[in-house]
């Protein structure tokens, strides 16, 4: 790695030393690049490790909304003129350029790495500068404004030259100004100071804060106002400056917007606006937007989010990932259309206080829930998973008592069921066992009832003996009667699970399986039928004997003369 950058650093050296541009640090910006100004462009270099390491973005703003952003990756030589940055020349006037730090080698997990304490940034502020265009090409810094040279004025008797400069004046005591003041090597004679009460007036512009303290722990930082820059074609701006640390925190350009920044006697602060109404008070003419930009100076992946409104909804756009809109309000919309609780419930038009973690309610007759995928495929739409038995309701409000409940219940393997009740009632009104096999409380209305019967379901095959079933079936009791849970006019006729098991030893003596009653019932049949066959033959029999005694009566007759 090594090689590489000392190899990159001799390149950028030998272009400043052949073509003779400045290598410099804008003023108030982080040291870790060096800026080189060449006749027709600009080249920044990385000048430490952490430099090296880093992928940078470069964003340049400037006239008309002109706006450029591109990527380079980490250690790469940034180079950029009026001609690369766009595809027509760039309009008159000053340009804001800023190296935006993307990632700095490798990426941090937010939740994991943020738990450990952070190492400093290597980039303790941003790097950037200004530039100008004139005529479409770019503007050279190295031209300097003459300095008029200060008006002569004698010395006090007994002051002394310190550094190779003689002060004007000294007054060692306070001192008082009737009317207005100038400073500057332009000041005039006869100086028209309108409403001024004190005015600066030369080419280069600085009120600097000197702080001597030397003792104790008093605070010693200076400080320095700034009226634009000193450089050609550098930015027409007011800042205020961290002379110490070299910084400019505060700036504000030249032609900025009335009002761009404004703190009422409330503390309100107003963005475009005189009359801030809320401590933050943002107005534009279209879609006033606040913008949460993560870079990646701190290892973690970086992240872009517009916070913004207009007339057409309130939304978070997602600037990284395609600009998507993934949360949107739109105007109109109800009070507490969306609420979250502070117990974590989350209501949707349920005031402020929902019941439920997910509380949907409506008044109108809307209250809808509709889960749709317009993609092709079978998926699962709708899972209840709960450690414990899962169950929903379905309750009519306009009635009384008219609710019922949806439940899954049982051991899993042996009494697992799905189960359909009437809430207030102490029992299950519907029960769908895991074997398949189902209860109703109530009847059964079908059209027609379907036994799964074929010889490819069934095992263990044996003979049995439909006479003793039949003679079973005789000694069973069969009565009418009915549901307790039914009305008295009700009549049901049948024998009881408990007979019927001890007779046949089938069923579980408690319910009546239609398969055995059917098939006692065939067997029975068959047996009654094995029973007339044989008694039709008796008949047969008897009625042969009757017709052969009949024509010998009537033979005997005959010969008796008896007819």
């Amino acid at each position: 790695m090594n090689k590489p950058r000392k190899t990159l650093l001799a390149s950028a050296m030998a272009i400043a030393m052949l073509t003779g541009a400045p290598a410099m640090a804008q003023d108030g910006t982080d040291a870790s690049f060096q800026t080189h100004f060449h006749p027709d462009t600009i080249l920044v270099e990385p000048a430490s490790d952490a430099a090296f390491d880093a992928a940078v973005d470069l964003i340049v703003t400037g006239p008309d909304g002109f706006r450029h952003r591109e990527s380079y990756p980490a250690g790469a030589l940034i180079e950029f003129s009026p001609a690369t940055l766009a595809d027509k020349p760039l309009a008159d006037g000053v340009y804001v350029w800023e190296l935006r730090v993307m990632s700095i080698g490798e990426t941090r997990t937010r939740g994991i790495d943020s738990d450990r304490p952070a190492a400093a940034s290597p980039f303790d502020s941003s790097h950037g500068g200004v530039f100008s265009v004139r005529d479409g090409q770019l503007v050279s810094p190295e031209v300097q404004e003459e300095t008029p040279a200060p008006k002569a004025s004698s010395a006090m008797p007994g002051t002394e030259s310190e550094g190779g400069i003689t002060p004007q004046q000294v007054i060692s005591g306070d001192l008082t100004v009737y009317n207005s003041l100038c400073v500057g090597t332009d000041c005039l004679a006869q100086e028209n100071y309108g409403f001024d009460t004190q005015r600066l007036k030369e080419n280069n512009l600085r009120i600097h804060f000197a702080d001597t303290s030397n003792s104790g722990s008093f605070p010693t930082n200076d400080w320095r106002l700034v009226a634009n820059d000193s450089a050609n074609g550098g930015q027409n701006r007011f800042s205020i400056e961290d002379a110490d640390a070299g910084r400019a925190p505060f700036t504000i350009e030249a032609g900025a917007r009335n009002h761009a920044l404004y703190i009422d006697d409330g503390g309100r602060m107003g963005l475009g606006t005189s009359t801030p109404a809320v401590e933050i008070h943002s107005a534009d003419g279209d879609t006033p937007t606040m913008r949460l930009e993560q870079t990646g100076a701190s290892g973690f992946t970086p992240q872009t989010w517009d916070i913004a409104g207009n007339e057409a909804n309130f939304f978070v756009r997602d600037v990284t990932n395609g600009s998507q809109l993934p949360f949107r309000i739109q105007p109109g919309a109800p009070s507490s259309a969306i609420y979250v609780a502070n117990s974590g419930k989350v209501g949707m038009g349920a005031g402020t206080s929902p019941a439920e973690p997910l509380h949907i309610k409506r008044s109108d007759n809307t209250a809808k829930l509709l889960i749709e995928d317009t993609g092709a495929g079978t998926q699962s739409m709708l899972s209840l998973v709960n450690n414990g038995y899962p169950l929903f309701n379905l309750e009519d409000t306009s009635q009384t008592d008219v609710n019922w409940i949806f439940r899954l219940s049982g051991e899993a393997g042996t009494t697992e069921r799905f189960t359909i009740t009437k809430a207030g009632t102490g029992q299950a009104e519907f029960e769908l066992f895991h074997d398949g096999s189902a209860n109703f409380l109530g009847d059964v209305t079908a059209n027609g009832v379907l036994l799964t019967s074929t010889r490819e379901a069934k095992t263990d095959f044996h003979e049995i003996d439909e006479r003793e079933i039949l003679e079973r079936l005789a000694s069973l009791e069969i009565s009418g009667w009915r549901y307790k849970h039914e009305d008295e006019q009700t009549v049901h006729i049948g024998p009881v699970a408990e007979e019927f098991q001890a007779v046949f030893g089938l069923s579980d003596g408690r319910r009546l399986n239609m398969i055995d009653t059917t098939g006692i019932a065939f067997a029975a049949i068959k047996a009654l039928d094995s029973e007339l066959g044989r008694k039709q033959d008796q008949v047969d029999e008897l009625s042969a004997k009757v017709a052969r005694l009949e024509r010998l009566v009537e033979q005997l007759a005959g010969e008796a003369g008896l007819d």
